[in-house]
């Protein structure tokens, strides 16, 4: 069994007021409780203000929990030698207006211990991946904010880190850049890295997560598989090419006027019962099918 680089025990964080009620607690995270293991990709799904960010303070040391227990690769989150490992994206970029590209990136490299030859080859490789190459002599103050998201995410990856934690990393992008990002992810994974993300985003949750995980007002309310979004559950929708008989009454009632074409038919069926009767009268009728599909989403599901 891999070995775990997350792991979060009971974990609550909660503030004070000092309003009209003094001393009143309000939870932002309630009895959190989960652990990522080595190579897995994991991602904290949830509306905006659900704890996610805090969380992620909370795994960066910025911010301290006031119960439960939360550790990195088996040393409490306030290790030095835990924070060598770890490449951080927050939602909103570091930039230096002045600096360009190379520059920023020298900088940080020396912080985190890189020099030399080393240094300049890690650098090019970065800005030549995320496309910044031909823009790597620009002070940022002209960078567009898909710009400063890929340059930051450079920075996030100079030290090659054992566990990448993304704060909303694809928020502002347009979709070349949300393409770029989920390419990543996808090669971090592959390469071995462990991966924690925070996102709202679910089409992006959907494409990158081993694992989704659900925040709602502080409480991890669920976490799904991978494997478990594509289940074969209710309702189904089965698209055909557009018959040139007359439809019955029975199919014409459940065809779904969102999709379809000149050429296809979609219908819309609410249970097994209905999509083996539909399957069957194709075939006595030798209807050609394109698709047939569940049309549950889990993690829209949990947004309802």
């Amino acid at each position: 069994m891999k070995s775990e680089i997350i792991s979060i025990e009971n974990l609550v964080f909660a503030y004070r007021s000092l309003g009209f009620w003094p001393g009143s607690e309000s939870r932002i995270l309630d009895d959190i409780s989960l652990s990522v293991r080595q190579g897995e990709s994991f991602v904290l799904l949830g509306q905006n203000g659900a704890g996610k960010t805090t969380l992620i303070r909370i795994l960066l040391g910025f911010v301290r929990n006031q119960g439960g227990r939360c550790r990195l690769f088996g040393l409490p989150v306030s290790d030095c030698a835990v924070r060598k490992r770890i490449g951080y994206l927050s939602e909103q970029p570091v930039t230096f207006p002045d600096l360009d590209s190379e520059a920023f990136l020298r900088f940080f490299g020396r912080l985190a211990g890189l020099e030399g030859a080393s240094l300049e080859a890690r650098i090019a490789a970065l800005l030549d991946r995320t496309g910044l190459a031909p823009q790597a002599n620009k002070p940022q103050r002209a960078f567009s904010k898909g710009m400063l998201q890929r340059l930051n995410l450079c920075r996030a990856m100079l030290h090659d880190p054992d566990l990448v934690i993304l704060d909303e990393p694809i928020i502002g992008l347009d979709p070349s850049g949300q393409r770029l990002v989920r390419d990543l992810v996808l090669e971090w994974k592959a390469a071995g890295k462990t991966i924690f993300i925070n996102t709202h985003a679910v089409d992006f949750a959907r494409a990158v997560g081993d694992r989704i995980g659900f925040l709602r007002h502080g409480r991890l309310v669920q976490v799904i598989r991978q494997e478990e979004l594509t289940m074969d559950r209710p309702p189904f929708q089965l698209v055909i090419e557009r018959p040139s008989v007359t439809l019955p009454a029975e199919w014409q009632a459940k065809i779904d006027p969102h999709w379809g074409s000149e050429h296809t038919v979609a219908f819309c069926l609410p249970d097994a019962e209905a999509r083996e009767k539909c399957l069957r009268w194709c075939c006595e009728h030798r209807m050609t099918v394109i698709a047939l599909r569940s049309l549950y989403d889990p993690l829209e599901a949990l947004f309802s």
